[in-house]
């Protein structure tokens, strides 16, 4: 897991958490892996969307943020609403699911549709200051800007954004994999790799500029490190410990680790993506 830039966190829509998502889970906290859900098998019976949502919660101890409910009539499940772009995503069964329409959300719905909207922009105006101040200024936001200040919370783990659907009949993968895109980080980004108190960025899109190397003795020197990001417009960053034989090889480490997490998370809070 620690090589994975991000993930998607696969869940059963009737069993909810199971035992080894747990441990999956766990893990991916342990190296700080950006996730997002997808709850599965809507289409079975028994399925419940909420209830896996607050599983993630009492199991994972997540923070799950819907950006899509299943629609259901008559007990069937028929397509999802889509809360972000507030639009109805109807599957053709003939089609398995290959074919779909995009309707209005439903008038019994509004409601709850934007009770939940609401629930997505606090959560992802916790990682973007200027949606923050938009949102409480009354200012209409932008599908596009909620969308990139959720981005930042799911980078920045501070939220799990979650989808539905049926993964057997295609229903829910077409905007499962558009959320990958828009949530996820992307690999094919600049980096930033730091070892001990050496920060080094590298321009691997357009290596031809070369890398600036920036050397940083304590951690009073990181604006000079911020600095240096914003102006070789870096996006990514790796941090990696280092270690030396002074004081033993297991206390260093341990001390590496610590710094390179916390040189992370600083970074991080700059806006800047982080990868392993």
């Amino acid at each position: 897991l620690r090589v994975l830039d991000g993930a998607v966190g696969v869940f059963c829509g009737v069993a909810g958490v199971e035992p080894q998502s747990e441990t999956v889970w766990r893990q991916a906290d342990r190296y700080r892996v950006p996730r997002i859900a997808f709850v599965n098998k809507m289409d079975r019976q028994g399925a419940d969307f909420d209830r896996c949502l607050k599983m993630m919660v009492t199991k994972l101890h997540a923070r799950p943020v819907a950006i899509q409910i299943p629609w259901v009539v008559d007990e069937q499940f028929r397509g999802i609403i889509d809360l972000v772009r507030r639009r109805l995503l109807v599957y053709n069964d003939e089609t398995l699911g290959a074919d779909y329409e995009v309707l209005p959300v439903p008038v019994e719905m509004t409601e709850d549709v934007e009770r939940r909207r609401e629930k997505i922009i606090e959560a992802a105006s916790e990682a973007d200051e200027t949606l923050l101040n938009k949102w409480l200024e009354h200012v209409t936001l932008t599908d596009d800007e909620i969308i990139s200040a959720l981005r930042k919370a799911t980078i920045a783990r501070t939220s799990t954004p979650v989808l539905c659907g049926s993964a057997f009949k295609n229903k829910g993968v077409q905007p499962l994999l558009d959320a990958v895109v828009d949530l996820v980080p992307s690999p094919k980004k600049t980096l930033v790799i730091f070892k001990g108190d050496k920060i080094e960025i590298l321009q691997q899109v357009h290596f031809e500029y070369g890398k600036a190397t920036i050397l940083a003795d304590s951690f009073s020197l990181l604006q000079q490190v911020v600095d240096a990001i914003v102006k070789n417009n870096v996006k990514r960053i790796k941090v990696e410990g280092h270690t030396d034989n002074r004081g033993g090889k297991e206390k260093n480490q341990k001390l590496s680790e610590d710094r390179a997490r916390s040189v992370a998370d600083f970074l991080i809070a700059q806006g800047i993506e982080k990868s392993r």
